[in-house]
């Protein structure tokens, strides 16, 4: 594929992720009101959307001037992404089976959910894989990529141990768990937020982005 033809795939698809995240984004608004920033599913859309923003003016400049996309804005879109895969595979792995039968179609493709639990982050991740070159992605930014999670761990939980506010998700309930299931439900987050983050980079190694040069 040609640089320009990749280019204008890079844009349609981070058009079509601004479109689906401005429709989800306003079915949260009405649905979860006040409570709409406590959920990582929201948060990790929002820096979605910001990525997806900026990558569009980037492409829309790139296809005046050829001008490639700056490689800070290429690393936000990685830790967006990683973000958005981990809310993806959480409610698939873990939510989904935890809230019974039905869930999967009450989770993935009612309301606001089917934009911000499916639709927005396999878009946003379409387009990391194929549209864009992340050839500077070393496996040391996987750490990067972990800071929007550890950062929403770190206030949710610390929310919920004052009592400020419960869960929203179920792992979430320290004072309905014994601490051994919280540390675990933690590792479990983390260290999968991790492995989504070490697979993209293996992944675009794999289709052909080359590796960064050497220090």
């Amino acid at each position: 594929m040609s640089s320009r033809k990749r280019t204008v795939l890079c844009l349609l698809l981070h058009a079509a992720v601004i479109l689906g995240e401005c429709l989800g984004t306003a079915l949260s608004i009405v649905e979860y009101r006040r409570s709409l920033f406590s959920f990582y599913t929201c948060d990790s859309n929002f820096l979605l959307l910001a990525a997806s923003a900026a990558a569009a003016v980037c492409c829309v400049r790139r296809l005046r001037s050829g001008k490639p996309l700056p490689r800070r804005l290429l690393l936000f879109r990685y830790c967006a992404t990683c973000a958005a895969s981990l809310t993806f595979l959480t409610v698939l792995l873990i939510l989904a089976p935890l809230a019974g039968p039905g869930a999967f179609p009450r989770l993935l493709l009612k309301g606001s959910l089917k934009y911000m639990h499916l639709l927005c982050p396999l878009l946003g991740l379409l387009a990391f894989l194929f549209a864009e070159d992340h050839s500077q992605l070393r496996l040391c930014h996987t750490l990067y990529a972990m800071i929007p999670t550890v950062l929403y761990a770190a206030v949710i939980v610390t929310l919920n141990l004052t009592r400020t506010v419960r869960g929203p998700y179920p792992f979430l309930l320290v004072y309905e768990q014994p601490v051994w299931a919280s540390l675990l439900w933690a590792a479990l987050i983390l260290g999968t937020a991790w492995l989504i983050a070490l697979a993209l980079v293996l992944a675009k190694r794999g289709r052909g982005d080359p590796p960064p040069p050497p220090v």
